[in-house]
C-alpha cells in the first residue's frame, strides 16, 4: 500500500518538470516510470509486463490537473489547465493545515474524554471518601462498644471472682462446721 506522501511526491516532480521547461506535454517511456515514482505506486501490466500508474494515481493526478494518457510503451502527462499549477502549491499547504487542524480536532476530543473520564473518577473517588468516612466512624463506634464490653465483663469476672470466693468460704466453714461438730459428737460420747 502507499501513503499520500507518495503521490505529493510524485505529483511535484511532474510539476517541476512542467514548471521548469514551461511545456505542456511530458512523454516518458513506461521503463522509466520505476525511476521517477515510488514502486508502490506503480502496478506491472499484464499484457506487456511493463511499469503502469494505479488508478489512484491517476485519479489524484487529474483532480490536480494533470491527465495521463497511455499508448504502447510511453506515457503522457499532459496539463488541462497549465494556470493550475500556480494554485496546486496552496492546494497543498491548505491540505496540510486541514490536517493538522483535523489532528487538533481529534486531541481536543481525546482530552475531552479524559476530562470527563476523570472528572466521573473524581466523583467515584469522592464517593469512596465518603463511603470510608462513614467506615471509620463505625470502626470507631465498634471500637467504644468493644470497650464498654470489655469492662462489663470485667464488672462480672469480679463478681463471679467474689462469688467464687464466697464459695470458697462457705465451703471450708462447712468443713469447720463438720469438724467442730465431729468433735462436739466425740467429746459427747467420751462424757
Amino acid at each position: 500500500m502507499f501513503d499520500e506522501d507518495s503521490l505529493r511526491k510524485a505529483i511535484k516532480k511532474i510539476i517541476s518538470i512542467f514548471k521548469e521547461q514551461s511545456i505542456d506535454k511530458i512523454t516518458v517511456q513506461r521503463k522509466y516510470l520505476l525511476e521517477i515514482f515510488d514502486a508502490d505506486l506503480l502496478e506491472i501490466s499484464k499484457n506487456d509486463g511493463l511499469p503502469a500508474l494505479k488508478q489512484i494515481v491517476l485519479d489524484y493526478f487529474e483532480v490536480r490537473g494533470i491527465m495521463t494518457r497511455f499508448s504502447d510503451n510511453v506515457v503522457q502527462f499532459e496539463t488541462i489547465v497549465p494556470e493550475i499549477f500556480d494554485y496546486i502549491d496552496r492546494f497543498e499547504e491548505i491540505e496540510d493545515d486541514i490536517r493538522r487542524l483535523d489532528a487538533l480536532i481529534q486531541d481536543a476530543k481525546m482530552e475531552r474524554k479524559k476530562k470527563k473520564a476523570i472528572s466521573k473518577l473524581h466523583v467515584e473517588l469522592e464517593e469512596k471518601h465518603k463511603q470510608l468516612r462513614e467506615l471509620e466512624i463505625k470502626i470507631v463506634l465498634l471500637r467504644l462498644e468493644k470497650v464498654e464490653l470489655r469492662q462489663k465483663l470485667l464488672k462480672l469476672n469480679s463478681k463471679e471472682g467474689e462469688l467464687l470466693l464466697m464459695i470458697e468460704l462457705a465451703k471450708k466453714l462447712r468443713i469447720k462446721q463438720q469438724e467442730l461438730e465431729k468433735k462436739i459428737q466425740e467429746s459427747r460420747t467420751k462424757n
